[in-house]
């Protein structure tokens, strides 16, 4: 954006400057042939008010005296057409001085030529000198370098100034992009200081005040879910009681189960209702040893259902920008999705790899019967009577480090969850 600035500003200064300068580059011209038409008239203007008091036989000897030590020599003709001075015969800027009685300048080859009407003893004459074109010239060379010096000078202060007006513009903005920053990788305290012009100023204080309400809303969230945790705990161990006091032991037995399954249930609520807390913060971990741990803790109960279990983990780190305990939530949710909806017996496969660039991948297959034809996979809903909140768990964890899940047929004939995680940024 800086450099934009300073482009607008060149661009505005560059206009400015050929305005000004070039209309300056031809009146330095102009204004030279002027400079030597005045020189030329003042030096000539003694020796004409002289010749109205010369005697004619003696305008040759005056003429001759004044050419002697003048930067211009004249010409004088005379009323009977003598000629003293260089060499010169009327012509028509001669006679059109001598009909409008008043001096004219004309180029000629010889350069910038004057032609004056004098009075002499013995009727009109008239009177010529010439200036040379390098007298014409003089100094203009000199004064247009000089302008070129000046408006380069010029477009340079110009952006000097601008970059230091864009610097304290634009140091604001970045303040405020840092502070956004911080605050988008879950640093909530994180404050910008209110300066620069009243706009700016302004969304700083916005952004201030945003800051302190989102902190606020996830300080009262955080209240709720500790009630609602009180809340759900106490019913439920009292309903694990009233189970526990049933004689008969099957249905104790069969009660007990949905009991744990509902407490199981109300942790993952819990959780759940926690995420926003941790979503969005900037984390990382190892998910070759995040999958590895889960897989050790699913194979006992993998093998009390007699499921073979494949675990394809690459033995390098695989680090993904997302907090170890998400991965494990979400690869718990895969996994209990694997438990819940295939028979026992059924083998599945966990494998970690480099996906395509720049995702690591963690791999689910089950040689299940797979997912129904048009099977929905949003949020809420669910193919077996369940929440339906596993896949999206997997998904929204996915999606939080700048992935995606993917959901396929697995080479065992089930289904395939793929999780493309993004790597931490450098």
């Amino acid at each position: 954006m800086r450099r934009r600035i300073l482009v607008t500003i060149a661009a505005t200064a560059l206009l400015v400057l050929i305005a000004f300068l070039v209309p300056l580059w031809y009146l330095v011209r102009q204004f030279a042939i002027e400079r030597a038409q005045n020189n030329l008239v003042v030096e000539v203007q003694p020796l004409v008010a002289a010749l109205a008091f010369t005697p004619a036989s003696e305008i040759a000897s005056s003429v001759a005296d004044f050419n002697s030590t003048a930067t211009h020599p004249v010409s004088v003709i005379d009323a009977s057409g003598r000629l003293s001075g260089p060499a010169w015969s009327k012509d028509a800027a001669a006679r059109l001085a001598l009909r409008d009685q008043r001096a004219v300048f004309v180029e000629t080859d010889a350069g910038l030529a004057l032609v004056e009407p004098v009075a002499l003893e013995d009727g009109p004459g008239v009177l010529r000198a010439v200036v040379p074109p390098e007298e014409l010239a003089s100094g203009v060379s000199r004064a247009r370098a000089a302008l070129l010096v000046l408006g380069i000078a010029l477009l340079a202060l110009a952006l000097l100034v601008g970059n230091f007006l864009a610097r304290s513009f634009l140091r604001p903005i970045a303040d405020l992009s840092h502070t956004a920053e911080q605050l988008a990788s879950g640093d909530l305290s994180a404050r910008v200081v209110p300066g620069g012009p009243p706009e700016i100023s302004d969304v700083g204080s916005l952004l201030n005040r945003l800051a302190g309400r989102i902190s606020d809303l996830l300080r009262g969230e955080r209240e709720s879910v500790a009630d609602l945790a009180h809340r759900l705990r106490t019913p439920v161990t009292a309903l694990r009681l009233d189970v526990d006091s049933i004689s008969n032991p099957e249905e104790r037995a069969r009660l007990a189960d949905s009991v744990d399954r509902l407490e199981i249930m109300v942790d993952h609520v819990i959780r759940e209702a926690r995420r926003p807390v941790r979503e969005g913060v900037t984390a990382e971990c190892d998910a070759a040893a995040v999958v590895r741990e889960r897989i050790d803790f699913w194979k006992v109960l993998a093998d009390e259902q007699e499921r073979r279990v494949v675990a394809d983990i690459s033995a390098h780190p695989c680090p993904v920008r997302v907090a170890a305990v998400d991965l494990a939530d979400a690869l718990d949710a895969l996994l209990g999705n694997v438990f819940a909806h295939t028979p026992d017996g059924t083998r599945f496969a966990v494998r970690v790899h480099d996906g395509p660039q720049p995702f690591h991948t963690i791999e689910v297959d089950d040689a299940g019967a797979g997912l129904p034809q048009g099977a929905v996979l949003d949020r809420g809903h669910s193919q077996a009577g369940s929440t339906g909140l596993g896949l999206d768990i997997a998904r929204r964890t996915a999606e939080a480090s700048g992935g995606e899940l993917v959901v396929g047929r697995s080479t065992l004939g089930g289904t395939a969850i793929m999780l493309h995680l993004g790597r931490p940024t450098d």
